[in-house]
């Protein structure tokens, strides 16, 4: 099954298929939660939603159908239907979470039910919207109103999905700044690790230090998720600046503890 999985992946990420990614920040070549954060730098206005049990709720006739039209035809739908139904989705029903295809198929289904229609309404208020997966965000550089938040929610709720309306925030930045998909924003624009992260991070590079052996992947693994939200040159903070002097801690002796082993 992982295999079918595998390669249907590499089919739907194949640069020949004519797919709308406008809004889409996930799944794709390059794609990554900084680049989603990095369209909405310089609005202060932002409305976060969060499509609730995104999986389980994909519909299998509907998902077919798109599948059938992005193939041109070649393979017929029911055979789509039933290659889904045995290999992508739950016997109760919506995409297997945890399927490695599941979010690729996810994001095409958006892509091609949900995403249009928001684009529409958004392009005419002066509204940015992209899309993470799951997460919505819309930013603006004046107050995203009440009548326009709920011809969003019923565009949401039209194309078929539900939302988590407990995680649903309006946010004004000169209040604060906000995290959006595991990253921090403030009215500056810059781009921060959150607190309660950053000092987990600090955690493992200080064990780390002591230890090299056992915690060396973690480690490393750790600072390229850092260093993919603040690049050489964009640290803000004394703190930030405190994370990578304990990994350089951590590197140094990694260096010299192989070099007592050789």
């Amino acid at each position: 099954m992982w295999r079918l999985h595998w390669r249907l992946i590499q089919w739907l990420r194949s640069p020949g298929l004519n797919r709308g990614r406008r809004y889409s920040t996930g799944c794709g070549h390059l794609d990554s939660p900084r680049r989603n954060i990095l369209r909405h730098r310089g609005n202060r206005f932002l409305y976060l939603l969060d499509i609730k049990d995104a999986y389980p709720n994909v519909n299998l006739d509907k998902l077919a159908k798109i599948l059938y039209e992005l193939a041109i035809h070649l393979v017929p739908e029911d055979k789509i239907k039933l290659f889904l139904k045995l290999f992508c989705f739950s016997p109760n029903g919506g995409l297997v979470v945890g399927g490695p295809a599941s979010p690729e198929l996810f994001n095409l289904y958006a892509e091609s039910l949900l995403d249009h229609p928001l684009g529409v309404f958004c392009h005419k208020h002066g509204i940015t919207f992209s899309r993470y997966l799951d997460d919505l965000t819309f930013s603006c550089s004046t107050p995203i109103g009440k009548r326009k938040r709920l011809e969003i929610r019923k565009i949401i709720l039209k194309a078929g999905f539900n939302i988590n309306h407990s995680k649903a925030k309006v946010v004004d930045l000169r209040k604060g700044p906000v995290v959006i998909t595991g990253i921090g924003l403030n009215l500056n624009g810059k781009l921060f690790v959150p607190g309660h992260y950053r000092r987990r991070i600090d955690a493992v590079f200080h064990k780390a230090a002591k230890n090299p052996k056992d915690l060396k992947y973690l480690a490393i693994g750790m600072h390229g998720l850092f260093r993919s939200v603040i690049p050489r040159g964009e640290l803000n903070s004394r703190s930030e600046l405190r994370t990578i002097n304990r990994f350089r801690s951590f590197l140094s002796a990694n260096r010299n503890k192989e070099a007592l082993t050789r």
